[in-house]
C-alpha cells in the first residue's frame, strides 16, 4: 500500500483493528457520480468469512443502491484512523 491516501494520524497508543473496506464510485451515462449517505461513495466492509473485494463491491452496490455493476476497475486505496472506535479501515476503490 505503497500509494495509499491517508485520513488521520496513526497513533501508537491505540491498538487498531484493521477493517478491509470497499467503495465504488459509479458513473451515469453524463459522467455524474453517485453519492449516497451525507457523501460517501457506494460501499461496505469486506466480510470476513472469505469474501474477496469484487464480490463485496457487487454485494455492497447491491444493498445500498439496488444496482448491479459492471466495467470494474482499481482507483486506489485509503487508509482511514478512526480513533474512537479503535479502527483502521483499508478502502479499496
Amino acid at each position: 500500500m505503497n500509494n495509499a491516501a491517508i485520513i488521520g494520524a496513526y497513533n501508537p497508543a491505540i491498538e487498531y483493528k484493521d477493517r478491509l473496506t470497499v467503495r465504488a464510485l459509479i458513473l451515469n451515462e453524463k459522467n455524474e457520480v453517485l453519492i449516497i449517505n451525507d457523501g460517501l461513495l457506494p460501499g461496505g466492509g469486506v466480510e470476513e468469512h472469505d469474501e474477496d473485494i469484487i464480490s463485496a463491491l457487487h454485494r455492497e452496490c447491491l444493498e445500498e443502491v439496488g444496482m448491479t455493476i459492471s466495467k470494474i476497475k482499481e482507483l486506489g486505496t485509503v487508509i482511514q484512523y478512526r480513533d474512537l472506535i479503535h479502527r483502521k479501515y483499508i478502502i479499496q476503490g
